[in-house]
């Protein structure tokens, strides 16, 4: 709040400052005084995302970075292996801290100005309906309604608690039943073979969509009662004819919050705009222009992953085979666009191919999201093909 402040109001001293002076300057000077104020701006608010990220990485993180260190010394031949810390993570972390850093970007390009008063910053980082899973808000569409003034409407209030009913029913009767076969067979993967994984992982879905979305439906219902309008976090993702289309369905505000402040700003850097220009020198234009957006798109999916748990389980299942997947479809797109006319790419029983083919893969993740390590979900993958005890294919 405080860095925010700050920077608004050397904005607001400059601008006058600018205003008394610019008609003695040339545009030389206008141009030159104009990125100096920027550049300490952006240092300012570059120092204050640092200790956001910091404690992020240290509270969240540590113990990731300790596993792969001791990992790197056994790989080494080296006995030597550091000790775990026990640090008590503060729920909801990630949000609140992507939340407050969005807002001080924001801040920073002008898209919103400072909010003035602590308290209603406060309010704004904190709210409570949202701080332990999302959504991850905007400040200029929170703000909106967060700060009027709102009336008890009985409708609103009946809507509201319709939606947290129906979170309820999603979390407590669908994702608790569906819990029960994940847990049995991704805890005995030995014993419950063949057809029992693909069965256990399409429940796994079922468990954490309607977990997951069922509380998205409680936060949203609770503040809809309170009259505060809060972005909606999933779109029917099983629906998605692609895995693009999958990613602006699910988890919707996270994925425009990376695309946002982290996806587009690293393209536009100047380390990627050097790649570009090599690439395309090197590989020619259509070619080399891809390069920059399969490293940003690389770096994007790894913070996904990342994002979601500090173990490589989540890193491949919910970051890297996601690119994999991405990367694959606009390399083939031109062979696709040639084979769609063909095969009747409109017609329904296509696009009914489509989700099940989208489908399938993000089933392929939730293997490595439900299992222990990275060997499990290797193993879990191998008793697809193993005879056990239950029934095989």
């Amino acid at each position: 709040w405080y860095v925010s402040l700050m920077m608004q109001r050397r904005k607001d001293i400059f601008a006058d400052q600018y205003a008394l002076a610019q008609k003695g300057m040339d545009r030389a000077q206008k141009k030159e005084a104009k990125e100096k104020e920027k550049k300490k701006q952006f240092h300012l608010m570059l120092l204050a995302l640092l200790f956001n990220l910091g404690i992020l990485a240290v509270v969240k993180y540590t113990n990731f970075g300790l596993a792969n260190i001791n990992s790197l010394f056994q790989a080494m031949g080296s006995s030597t292996q550091l000790s775990f810390v026990n640090i008590i993570v503060p729920m909801g972390i990630s949000f609140y801290t992507f939340q407050s850093m969005g807002y001080l970007i924001d801040v920073y390009r002008g898209t919103c100005k400072a909010e003035q008063n602590v308290f209603k910053f406060a309010l704004f980082v904190s709210f409570f309906p949202q701080l332990v899973q999302g959504p991850i808000s905007r400040y200029s569409d929170l703000a909106k309604t967060l700060y009027e003034p709102h009336k008890a409407e009985l409708r609103t209030i009946s809507f509201g608690l319709q939606r947290v009913l129906w979170g309820f029913f999603k979390k407590l009767v669908i994702a608790e039943r569906a819990a029960m076969p994940v847990n049995l067979i991704f805890g005995d993967h030995q014993t419950f073979t063949g057809l029992y994984v693909p069965i256990g992982v399409f429940f796994f879905a079922i468990q954490l969509y309607c977990d997951f979305s069922g509380c998205m439906d409680v936060v949203i219902g609770v503040s809809h009662m309170l009259g505060i309008e809060l972005p909606e976090n999933f779109n029917c993702p099983f629906f998605s004819k692609t895995v693009k289309e999958y990613w602006r369905r699910w988890h919707i505000t996270l994925g425009g919050w990376l695309r946002d402040y982290l996806m587009y700003p690293i393209l536009k850097s100047e380390p990627l705009i050097k790649l570009g220009d090599w690439s395309k020198a090197k590989f020619g234009k259509k070619n080399g222009k891809k390069v920059p957006t399969y490293v940003a798109l690389f770096i994007l999916w790894f913070a996904v992953g990342y994002w979601h748990g500090g173990l490589w389980n989540y890193v491949i299942g919910s970051g890297i085979l996601h690119f994999i997947y991405i990367v694959l479809g606009m390399i083939f797109e031109p062979l696709f666009k040639k084979i769609r006319p063909k095969i009747g790419a409109d017609k329904l029983y296509f696009r009914i191919f489509q989700s099940v083919r989208t489908f399938i893969l993000m089933l392929t993740g939730f293997v490595f999201f439900r299992s222990a390590t990275v060997m499990d979900a290797v193993d879990m993958y191998a008793a697809i093909f193993r005879r056990g005890a239950a029934f095989n294919w």
